[in-house]
C-alpha cells in the first residue's frame, strides 16, 4: 500500500517521447509555470509525461532506480540520505551519492542542504513503481529509533508501552541541540509516517512510534499538533488496550494546556478507565498525575493536591524516578498556589535531590523553576535567582521553550524585585516572544504580568496597566483561576499607582476569586489595601 500524495516542489527530467526538441531543460520550465495541461501519470502509460519520466529513470543504473521507486513510499513532504539509507538498507554515504544521482537526472531536487523533494508529478510516478518487501518496515523501524534517540536526550516521560522485541535499528545524535534540530526538520514527515503506519502497519512497531512520538511533542510543546496525530491513531488502535489507553491519556494532556480543560477531564477520566481495564499500574499512575493537573487548570486545588499525592504513592511502588519526580514537583507547585510554602519546600527539595540522584537535567529544570518561586515568596530573592539562571539554561540546553519561558518570567520579578528593571523587563520580553511563538497562553498571561510589573517599577504606569489588561483579557479566555487572580492582581497594583477608582472594584472581585479557589496571591495585602 503506498501513501497518499504529499505536495511538494521540484522538476522532472528526460525528453518527451523522445522528441531531442523536448529537452530536460524544457520540461523543468513547463512544470516550474504550472500544470501540464492533458499530461498525467495515473493509470496513462502511454501519455507523453510518463514515457518522459520512464525514459529518463531507464537511462540510469540500477541502483539509482531501485531507490527511485522506494522514494514512492515516503509519505512526507521531504526526505534526506538517512531515511533513504533506511529504505535502502545501506549505509548513509551510498543513499547520499544515489540521491545526487537522481538529482543529476532531475529526478529529484535538493531544496535545503541535505534535504531533498519531488514535483507532485515525479512523486506520482515513482508511487506507480512496484512496492519492494520490506522497505516500507524499515523506514518506519529508522523513524521508532530516531524518535526514541530523541526523547533520550530528555529522559522524561516515566511511562512507555512495554516493547516487546530489541529495536530493529540503532540512531544516535551527538548532542540534545542536534536531536532538537532533527525533530524540527522531521516534524511533517513524522506526522505523515505515524499517521500511515497507526493504519497499515507494522504492528506493533506503529504503535511504539506512536508512544515515542507522544512523547517528543508533549515535551516540545506541540499540543495542537500532537492533537492532529493522535486522534486518528485512537481510531486506529482501537482494540488495543494500551494503546487506546496511552492515546486518550496524550489527548487530555493536550487538552489542557490549549485551554479544553473540562475535554481533558473526560479524556483522562476514560483513559483512567481504559489502564484499569488492562491492569496497568504504570498507566494508572501516570494518568492520575494527569488528571490531577487538569483540576489545576480548573482551579479544584484541593482535588488536584489529593491526586499528586496519590500519584505519587503509585509511582513509589511502581518504582518509577521520572513518576515520582512528575509528582513531587506538581507537589510543589500545587502547595505554593495554596500558600503552603513549607509543604512546597519540602517536596521540591526531594524532587531536587531525586534528580540528582537519576541525573535527569529534565527532572532537575523543573524543580528549580519551581523553587525559584518559593523562594522568591519566602523573601529569599538571591536563593530564587539561582535557582531560576540554573533551571534557565538547562531548559534551553534541553530545547524545553516552555520551561525556559517560565524561568524567565519567575527570573523578571525577581529581577524587579532587586530593582534590576532592565534586567526584568528583557527577561520578560524573552519569555514573552517564547510563549507567543508557541502559542502558550499561560506562559503568555505570566510573561504580560511580569513585563508589566518591570515597567510599573520603572515608571511607565500607563504602558504598564496595558500589559496587564492584556493580561487579563488573556487569562480569562484561557488561563485558570489562578492564572486570572494572578493577572487581576497585577493589573489592580497598577490601578493603585494610578489612582483609578476601577482599581477598589477589581481588588475585592480578585480576592473573592482567589478565596474560592483557595488560592494564596502574591499581591494579598496591596489587594487588601486597594479594596
Amino acid at each position: 500500500m503506498r501513501p497518499p500524495p504529499a505536495g511538494a516542489c521540484g522538476v522532472a527530467a528526460a525528453n518527451l517521447g523522445g522528441d531531442p526538441a523536448h529537452t530536460v531543460a524544457d520540461l523543468t520550465a513547463e512544470l516550474r509555470r504550472g500544470p501540464l495541461a492533458g499530461l498525467t501519470v495515473d493509470g496513462a502509460d502511454e501519455s507523453p509525461l510518463t514515457r518522459a519520466f520512464q525514459v529518463s529513470l531507464d537511462a540510469l543504473p540500477a541502483a539509482p532506480r531501485r531507490l527511485f521507486a522506494l522514494l514512492g513510499l515516503v509519505p512526507g513532504p521531504d526526505f534526506t540520505a538517512r531515511g533513504c539509507a533506511a529504505l535502502l538498507g545501506a549505509p548513509v554515504p551510498e543513499a547520499a551519492r544515489l540521491l545526487r544521482r537522481l538529482a543529476a537526472a532531475h529526478l529529484v531536487e535538493q531544496h535545503v542542504p541535505g534535504r531533498y523533494r519531488q514535483h507532485d508529478l515525479v512523486r506520482d510516478f515513482a508511487r506507480a513503481q512496484p512496492a519492494e518487501p520490506g522497505a516500507w518496515d524499515r523506514l518506519v523501524a529508522f523513524h521508532l529509533a530516531a524518535v526514541d534517540a530523541v526523547d533520550g536526550h530528555f529522559s522524561r516521560h516515566p511511562l512507555r508501552l512495554p516493547r516487546e522485541s530489541a529495536p530493529a535499528c540503532v540512531v544516535g545524535f551527538a548532542d540534545s541541540a542536534e536531536a532538537v534540530a532533527w525533530l524540527e526538520a522531521e516534524q511533517d514527515n513524522l506526522t505523515a509516517l505515524l499517521r500511515q503506519a497507526a493504519v497499515q502497519g507494522p504492528h506493533p512497531t506503529a504503535w511504539y512510534l506512536a508512544d515515542a512520538i507522544r512523547s517528543v511533542f508533549l515535551h516540545r510543546g506541540l499540543r495542537a499538533e500532537w492533537l492532529a496525530v493522535a486522534v486518528p491513531v485512537l481510531a486506529a488502535a482501537r482494540g488495543v488496550p494500551r494503546v487506546e489507553a496511552l492515546m486518550l491519556q496524550s489527548i487530555g494532556a493536550a487538552c489542557v494546556h490549549l485551554g479544553r480543560r473540562q475535554e481533558a477531564v473526560r479524556h483522562l477520566e476514560a483513559a483512567l478507565a481504559a489502564h484499569r481495564r488492562c491492569r496497568w499500574p504504570e498507566g494508572e499512575a501516570a494518568t492520575v498525575n494527569s488528571l490531577g493537573i487538569a483540576l489545576l487548570a480548573c482551579g479544584r486545588l484541593g482535588d488536584a493536591a489529593d491526586l499528586f499525592t496519590r500519584a505519587l504513592a503509585l509511582e513509589t511502588a511502581n518504582g518509577s524516578p521520572t513518576g515520582r519526580m512528575m509528582a513531587l514537583n506538581n507537589l510543589g507547585f500545587v502547595h505554593r498556589q495554596l500558600g503552603e510554602l513549607a509543604e512546597a519546600i519540602g517536596h521540591l527539595d526531594l524532587a531536587l535531590e531525586l534528580s540528582a540522584r537519576e541525573r535527569s537535567s529534565w527532572g532537575e529544570a523543573v524543580a528549580r523553576v519551581n523553587l525559584g518561586y518559593v523562594r522568591r515568596l519566602l523573601g529569599d530573592p538571591a536563593g530564587a535567582r539561582e535557582h531560576l539562571l540554573a533551571a534557565c539554561a538547562l531548559h534551553r540546553g534541553l530545547g524545553n521553550r516552555y520551561g525556559e519561558a517560565s524561568a524567565l518570567v519567575g527570573l523578571s520579578v525577581v529581577h524587579a524585585d532587586l530593582g534590576q528593571h532592565a534586567q526584568a523587563r528583557a527577561d520578560a520580553e524573552a519569555a514573552l516572544a517564547v510563549a507567543r511563538q508557541e502559542a502558550n497562553r499561560d506562559t503568555e498571561v505570566g510573561a504580560l504580568t511580569a513585563l508589566g510589573r518591570a515597567l510599573a517599577a520603572s515608571g511607565s504606569v500607563v504602558d504598564a496597566e496595558a500589559l496587564h489588561r492584556q493580561a487579563v483579557e488573556i487569562a480569562r479566555r484561557w488561563g485558570s483561576p489562578w492564572h486570572v487572580a494572578e493577572a487581576s492582581a497585577g493589573l489592580c497594583v497598577t490601578l493603585g499607582l494610578r489612582g483609578l477608582p476601577e482599581a477598589s472594584v477589581l481588588a475585592a472581585e480578585t480576592l473573592a476569586l482567589a478565596r474560592g479557589h483557595r488560592i494564596v496571591l502574591a499581591d494579598e495585602e496591596s489587594l487588601l489595601a486597594l479594596a
